[in-house]
């Protein structure tokens, strides 16, 4: 399998739903992480197009957003294959959207394993991982899929579980997609930027601003797993961004407009960590292969062109006791 170069080579796309195609029985399609933020508008994709979910999540309190959403909500221990294996197994595409970020890299690493096993013990499903560009490293000019891995320490340990799914033989079609950073809905990266402007009356951010952001709305990412999952793609790293890389200083700006922030309010520091240094790094990324090969196109505006309206929709879901921590089902 390619897995750099001219990836997402392959059958030609049959964008006909595999859910919907005829009186056929609907798919089944297994999201690890669908109570997370983009796990769960993924799992949301999938139900809305046609699919049968099963949403895997950690906790009872978790599964109520999943019912009402018409997923099957499966509670398990990621670190316990058995709590999840049989749901996998029944399923013919796989998502995995997980992220244990109290000890990412070993959860990662049982989750790949469970999945390569079950698809040689069940072979020909599709599986889709979740990544993401920082992977890439930082560049000055313009990346897409063809270019080579040169990722700093605190993702680097990702290609190896990426490929050994990619290469694996009893898989019927997988893709990693990595995504821009993600904004929308409850918020996620630039949520917790809004949030800190809310609260300390301040932006603290590492680096300068002169840094580009490579960004996508949730939803248009889920939708692009579903469009992913039924192009017959294989052996494949996928890029899904906006196409509207934006300056590190214009989000900023933008945050402490609707934030109503006083002059001076935003603070540039030096990458004190790992994160830091991610976050300050430089990206700027081209989609045009999913485009072409998905037929997928991102319908949401830009972050700093709709910012009021992420906004609004952050203090919606604040509001409501339903950002991340805040317990509501």
């Amino acid at each position: 399998r390619r897995v750099h170069g001219d990836t997402l080579l392959g059958a030609a796309p049959n964008f006909r739903s595999r859910a919907t195609a005829g009186c056929q029985r609907m798919v089944k399609v297994c999201v690890l992480g669908a109570a997370g933020y983009v796990g769960s508008a993924v799992a949301r994709a999938f139900a809305l197009s046609g699919y049968q979910v099963y949403g895997v999540c950690r906790s009872e309190e978790q599964t109520g957003a999943l019912r009402r959403d018409e997923i099957n909500a499966v509670v398990a221990n990621l670190t316990e294959p058995e709590s999840y294996k049989a749901v996998l197994a029944e399923c013919a595409i796989i998502v995995h959207c997980a992220a244990d970020f109290s000890n990412v890299q070993a959860t990662d690493r049982i989750i790949v394993d469970t999945i390569n096993e079950v698809c040689k013990e069940e072979p020909s499903k599709t599986v889709i991982l979740m990544s993401g560009l920082w992977a890439y490293g930082a560049h000055d000019t313009v990346i897409d899929e063809s270019c080579p891995d040169d990722a700093p320490p605190l993702v680097a340990w990702r290609a190896a579980h990426e490929e050994s799914v990619l290469c694996n033989e009893y898989i019927r079609a997988a893709v990693v997609i990595r995504s821009g950073l993600v904004y929308g809905r409850s918020g996620s990266l630039f949520g917790k930027l809004i949030l800190q402007a809310l609260t300390t009356r301040k932006l603290r951010f590492p680096g300068d601003g002169s840094n580009y952001i490579a960004t996508i709305h949730v939803d248009d990412l889920a939708s692009a797993f579903v469009r992913t999952a039924e192009a017959n793609l294989s052996g494949a790293y996928c890029f899904i961004v906006a196409g509207s890389n934006e300056l590190a200083s214009e989000v900023l700006r933008s945050i402490a407009k609707v934030t109503a922030l006083k002059a001076g309010a935003i603070e540039y520091t030096e990458p004190g960590d790992e994160f830091a240094n991610c976050l300050a790094m430089s990206q700027k990324a081209d989609a045009s292969r999913a485009r072409l090969q998905l037929r997928w196109t991102p319908k949401h505006r830009s972050f700093c062109d709709d910012t009021a309206r992420w906004f609004d929709a952050l203090l919606a879901f604040r509001e409501a006791g339903m950002l991340p921590g805040q317990g509501r089902t």
